[in-house]
């Protein structure tokens, strides 16, 4: 069945409910990135070459046969030294240029707008389905799930997407500071603040109906997309851009 066009209450909420529990899991999934993202990020930031070793290093320079293995890394070392003048430049180049690249390549939501917005396409086959049923008598009647559906597809779920990988983000940098009773407490905050940023476009349009039940259900629609569409502008525009311009100042 399709799920924007169900009905607010009674066994379609709790259908909702339960498939919110989802989250959950998508949740730890978002958790572990940010922090591989994390510590890959640190390991850059500290990183040395002379703290660095190879397999060579580590059998202590011997083959299993016994005869003796030259050291890659002097090898390299030297490779190094001559594409960068010195070592200590490599260091400095890793530790800021390939810090940089790295944060802003891999600091930004996972999915982008573009992505975003062709997974939400499902709601517009959707839609484009019930309108169809209508057939050419019904034009009006195959409006609704069109109009609610467009912002859905272009702005709300973008938006809100944005808005849980930000979560997700901090929720992952907390983590790594916290002690572990304040793990548990963000823990159900974050899976909280998540839940209702999954249910908040729904409520708010049960509360349109709410509020204008005598109102004309094409412009109810109509209402609801223009009034979310600041919002969401405001949450894909400054979360796109913080995750990946913000990521480079992250400590």
């Amino acid at each position: 069945m399709f799920e924007v066009l169900m009905p607010a209450g009674g066994i379609f909420l709790f259908v909702r409910l339960l498939y919110l529990l989802h989250f959950a899991l998508l949740a730890y999934v978002m958790r572990e990135y940010w922090h591989m993202f994390f510590e890959t990020e640190e390991q850059i930031r500290n990183f040395r070459w002379e703290a660095a070793t190879c397999n060579c290093c580590e059998r202590n320079h011997v083959s299993h046969d016994g005869k003796d293995l030259p050291c890659d890394k002097d090898v390299l070392g030297e490779c190094i030294s001559n594409w960068f003048g010195s070592i200590e430049n490599f260091n400095q180049t890793v530790q800021t240029q390939v810090l940089s690249m790295y944060q802003r390549q891999l600091g930004r939501s996972p999915l982008g707008y573009g992505w975003l917005v062709a997974i939400s396409t499902c709601l517009l086959w959707g839609s484009l389905d019930h309108a169809a049923s209508y057939g050419p008598d019904g034009l009006r009647l195959s409006l609704l799930p069109l109009i609610l559906s467009l912002p859905m597809c272009l702005w709300v779920n973008p938006a809100s997407w944005y808005v849980y990988s930000a979560v997700c983000r901090w929720y992952a940098k907390q983590l790594r500071i916290r002690t572990r009773p304040v793990r548990i407490l963000f823990s159900v905050l974050v899976l909280w603040v998540l839940t209702w940023n999954g249910l908040l476009p729904q409520i708010y349009n049960w509360s349109l109906l709410q509020l204008f039940p005598d109102t004309d259900p094409i412009l109810r629609r109509i209402i609801f997309a223009i009034s979310t569409l600041p919002f969401c502008v405001i949450a894909i525009c400054f979360l796109g851009r913080s995750c990946q311009e913000g990521a480079v100042n992250a400590e």
